[in-house]
């Protein structure tokens, strides 16, 4: 059967708004030192303007899939992708921490209608036989976009704005919804009930975790409001398992964890997504500490994500002939010898010496994917498909959600606690305030002030003390997620034996 206009038209639609979804991915993180700097904000909010993106997919991305059965897949995906679209307006004009952790969030909404509403789209309009190819086309586009999006995000911090990695959307989101009324025919609803109880339960009790984990250290481990904080979020966890018992389709189906491997397929996503999110600190390294300028620290950057491209189809192949055990083993193990190489490796200035670190890490992220995917969603029945898949995706962001907020915390107490240490340790500094010149390699006017006042043997004393600490952090962190990999490589190596060869 033939490739029809209407058909190029409708997957070339699908492809501009899972590429700007891939794109806005891995673009901002670049920017995060310049916006530091520029908005005068905190290394958590830092994290929240990542976290706020993360968090609103994850809660969104089933009730996207599932809101868009019920009123329309086409109708749907131009709300998503309008919702984007201003939400990148508002991002781009951000003069706050806060006004920016907003916009992202409603980014992540619109991202969270848009993905699960093309993929159907493009289920409904191919043929079976043409189906893989054009799924196959738009995720080959996307990922190129997501490969690249760290050097541009580079381009556009260093040679305009970091504001342009929002404003850069509008042109595609444009073309993209004309191009949709155009060519894609009106979907049927379905006439079901969405489960809002299970939905609100399961949204709150993911908020309030990702929260207390973000704001521990400032507020306080033992304070009542984190304690109250996990409270709830277990509370509201446990409350969804018991009412989904009565929903008829419900939001979380927590019987599916009854299948070893599903469970095990999803812990090893979460794992993957979960150490996926170290390149969000990557980038701030290499500026911070290795003293790169955005466009080379995007570069750099990017040199990790090129093998996605080139793995992912090999990765496909040894999991056609010898099932999804090895490449996952393979893939993990390539990961761990990444995050060791930059325990050891991570404080000399020489990035070639980083390359083969990075260049490890993309190809054990592209050996991971496919086969724990799979091999996940091909465990369930045909009848709960549509329900674990939303699962599948909200568990993959939560992953990074979770990620980005251990992470975060782990690099940020690590070195505060370094940086107190060097100072107090030296008899020049030890009577100095740590918490004066924590904002230095940001250039926050606060800080810069503080360093100027110090002599100059001080004020270099003080410089270097904080130089180690932030490398130190850093080289600890990565390692932390080495043994996230090491924990997940074990999950694979156990549960998937059983899985039979294809």
């Amino acid at each position: 059967m033939a490739w029809t206009k209407e058909r190029l038209f409708v997957l070339f639609s699908m492809t501009c708004a899972i590429s700007m979804v891939f794109l806005n991915t891995t673009l901002l993180p670049i920017a995060l030192p310049t916006i530091e700097r520029e908005l005068i904000v905190s290394p958590i909010t830092l994290q929240w303007i990542i976290n706020s993106y993360l968090l609103s997919t994850a809660v969104f991305v089933i009730a996207g899939g599932r809101l868009g059965d019920l009123f329309g897949h086409r109708r749907f995906f131009c709300i998503g992708m309008i919702v984007y679209a201003c939400a990148s307006i508002g991002g781009g004009l951000a003069q706050s921490g806060l006004w920016l952790i907003m916009s992202r969030g409603i980014q992540g909404m619109g991202g969270a209608m848009m993905s699960p509403a093309a993929m159907s789209i493009l289920i409904h309009v191919f043929p079976l036989k043409q189906r893989g190819k054009a799924i196959g086309i738009m995720v080959a586009i996307a990922s190129l976009f997501l490969s690249i999006g760290p050097f541009i995000g580079g381009l556009f911090t260093e040679l305009l704005s970091w504001r342009w990695s929002f404003w850069c959307n509008l042109p595609i989101a444009t073309l993209g919804i004309t191009m949709t009324m155009k060519s894609v025919p009106k979907s049927e609803k379905l006439d079901e009930k969405f489960d809002f109880i299970g939905f609100i339960t399961t949204s709150i009790g993911l908020f309030c975790f990702t929260l207390a984990l973000m704001q521990g250290k400032s507020w306080g481990w033992g304070s009542p409001i984190i304690l109250t904080l996990f409270f709830f979020a277990v509370a509201f966890i446990i409350a969804a398992r018991f009412l989904d018992r009565f929903a008829k389709e419900p939001f979380f189906d927590f019987n599916l964890f009854k299948n070893p491997i599903f469970i095990s397929g999803t812990t090893l996503i979460f794992c993957s997504q979960f150490i996926l999110m170290i390149t969000v600190f990557w980038p701030i390294f290499f500026q911070k500490v290795l003293g790169y300028s955005p466009i080379d620290a995007g570069l750099y950057t990017a040199i990790a994500t090129i093998p996605l491209m080139i793995v992912a189809p090999i990765s496909g192949t040894i999991n056609d002939h010898f099932g999804p055990r090895l490449p996952i083993v393979i893939g993990f193990s390539l990961a761990i010898f990444c995050f060791v190489w930059f325990f050891f490796f991570s404080q000399s200035h020489d990035i070639h010496l980083l390359t083969p670190a990075l260049l490890a890490f993309g190809s054990g992220i592209a050996f991971v994917m496919t086969p724990a995917s799979t091999t996940t969603l091909g465990s369930v029945p045909k009848s709960k498909t549509g329900v674990a898949t939303g699962m599948y995706n909200m568990i993959r962001f939560t992953g990074a959600t979770i990620g980005v907020a251990i992470l975060g915390a782990l690099q940020y107490n690590l070195q505060e606690d370094a940086f107190f240490k060097f100072l107090k340790t030296n008899r020049l500094t030890s009577k100095l305030d740590p918490s004066h010149y924590d904002g230095y390699l940001a250039d926050l006017p606060a800080a810069v002030e503080a360093m100027d006042q110090l002599s100059p043997p001080i004020a270099s004393l003080v410089k270097s003390s904080l130089y180690k600490a932030t490398a130190l952090a850093f080289s600890w962190t990565n390692l932390f997620a080495g043994v996230v990999a090491l924990v997940a490589l074990l999950v694979g190596a156990f549960f998937f034996k059983s899985v039979a060869r294809k």
